[in-house]
C-alpha cells in the first residue's frame, strides 16, 4: 500500500522587530524642580547592528571634550567602545577587541567600574571566583591591561565573591571598595600609580571588623561638597540609608540618612551628575518606571524631580548616564576649570 504524504501547511512567520537602545537628553522641566527626557536618537541592537545584544556590563567615560561608552559580554569576553556624538545624535563606534589580561584564557568578568588615576581613564574588571581585579587603560579606540591583582586568601570566602566595585577619591588619593552582599564582607584598597608606570598598585587599606552586614545592593556612590557619599538598599533588613564615607578611609564610613523612603524592589539605582548637583536614577522593571531624585545638600534624604517620564520597556538591562561636554552659550561665562556639560542617558 503506498504511503501517502501529507504536506503541512507552511506558517507565516511575522515580521522580526530590531530591538533598539534609546538616548535621551535630560532637560529641565517646565514646572520649578522638574526633569523630563528628550529623546535624541534611537540605536539598533543585533549581531549586525550598533549595540551587541549579549551585553553584560556598560559604562561610561570622558577623555577630554569626548564621551565614550564601553560596552563588555562576558561570554564572548568581547569588548566595544563608541563616541558619543555631538547632541547625542549618534553612538560611533571607535574601537573593539577581547578583554584578556596575562591569563592563558579571558576571565568572565561580572563587574567593570570606571576611574580615573594620574590623570588616566581606567577601568578595573572583577572576576569573583578567583578574586581577580585586572585594570585596563582606556582610549578612545581601545582597553589596554596595565595590572591585575588578586585578593584571594586560600579558601577564605571571605576574599572572593565581590557583588560591588566602586571607586572614589580623597585629597587626591584613589580608592576602590569592595562589598559582598552574601557575607557582608567589605574592604577598601588603595590604588597608587609606581613612579615608572603604568603599572597599578593596589593595597588593602582597610578590612572591615566586624563585617557589614550582609543583603546590602543597588549601591550609587556620589560627590557633594567634596565629600564622598553612596546609597545602598538592605534586602534582608528592609533599609534604605546614605552613608558617608570618612575623609580618612581607614575610620570607614557611617550612616547620616536612615530608613528612607526608597522601594525594596527597584531594579536598578544609578548615579549622576546634572548642572553640577547629585542625583539618582530608579528603574522598576515591573511596571517600567523611571524616576529622577535630586540629593539634599545635607545628604540626607532626597527630592523626587521626575516620575513616570517614560514607560521603559520591562527588559531593560541597563540605563547608563553619559556626560556630553558643550560649548557655552553666547555671554556665557564659567569659572576655570569648570566644563558645560549635558547629561544623557542610554536606555538599552
Amino acid at each position: 500500500m503506498a504511503t501517502k504524504t501529507i504536506k503541512k501547511k507552511a506558517v507565516a512567520k511575522p515580521n522580526a522587530v530590531k530591538r533598539t537602545a534609546t538616548l535621551y537628553a535630560v532637560q529641565y522641566g517646565t514646572t520649578p524642580n522638574s526633569l523630563h527626557l528628550k529623546e535624541t536618537t534611537e540605536i539598533t541592537v543585533g549581531p549586525k547592528e550598533t549595540l551587541a545584544p549579549d551585553i553584560s556590563a556598560m559604562v561610561s567615560y570622558s577623555i577630554g571634550a569626548d564621551a565614550y561608552l564601553f560596552t563588555y559580554s562576558n561570554k564572548s569576553h568581547h569588548y566595544a567602545i563608541y563616541k558619543v556624538e555631538a547632541g547625542g545624535a549618534a553612538l560611533t563606534k571607535t574601537g573593539d577587541g577581547e578583554l584578556h589580561y596575562g591569563k592563558a584564557k579571558p576571565l568572565a568578568y561580572t563587574i567593570i567600574t570606571p576611574f580615573i588615576l594620574g590623570g588616566v581613564q581606567y577601568i578595573v574588571a572583577y572576576e569573583p571566583k578567583g578574586g581577580k581585579f585586572d585594570y585596563y587603560a582606556l582610549d578612545g579606540k581601545s582597553a589596554n591591561g596595565v595590572a591585575d591583582y588578586s585578593y584571594y586568601v586560600g579558601l577564605n570566602p571571605q576574599s572572593r565573591g565581590f557583588t560591588e566595585i566602586d571607586t572614589f577619591n580623597v585629597r587626591y588619593t584613589q580608592y576602590m571598595f569592595a562589598y559582598d552582599t552574601h557575607l557582608g564582607t567589605m574592604i577598601i584598597f588603595q590604588l597608587s600609580v609606581p613612579p615608572i608606570g603604568p603599572k597599578i598598585y593596589t593595597t588593602p587599606y582597610l578590612i572591615a571588623n566586624p563585617s557589614w552586614a550582609p543583603g546590602w545592593v543597588r549601591f550609587a556612590c556620589f560627590q557633594w561638597g567634596g565629600e564622598n557619599f553612596f546609597l545602598k538598599t538592605n534586602i534582608k533588613e528592609h533599609d534604605v540609608n546614605i552613608d558617608h564615607i570618612f575623609d580618612e578611609p581607614l575610620d570607614g564610613t557611617h550612616p547620616v540618612g536612615d530608613d528612607l523612603p526608597l522601594s525594596q524592589t527597584l531594579t536598578t539605582v544609578n548615579p549622576f551628575f546634572h548642572d553640577f548637583a547629585p542625583y539618582f536614577l530608579t528603574f522598576d522593571e515591573k511596571d517600567g518606571a523611571i524616576t529622577f531624585n535630586r540629593f539634599h545638600s545635607d545628604a540626607k534624604g532626597w527630592t523626587e524631580q521626575a516620575s513616570n517620564l517614560n514607560k521603559i520597556g520591562k527588559h531593560t538591562k541597563f540605563i547608563t548616564p553619559i556626560q556630553l561636554t558643550v560649548p557655552l552659550a553666547k555671554n556665557q561665562q564659567m569659572r576655570k576649570g569648570v566644563t558645560n556639560y549635558t547629561t544623557y542617558i542610554l536606555v538599552y
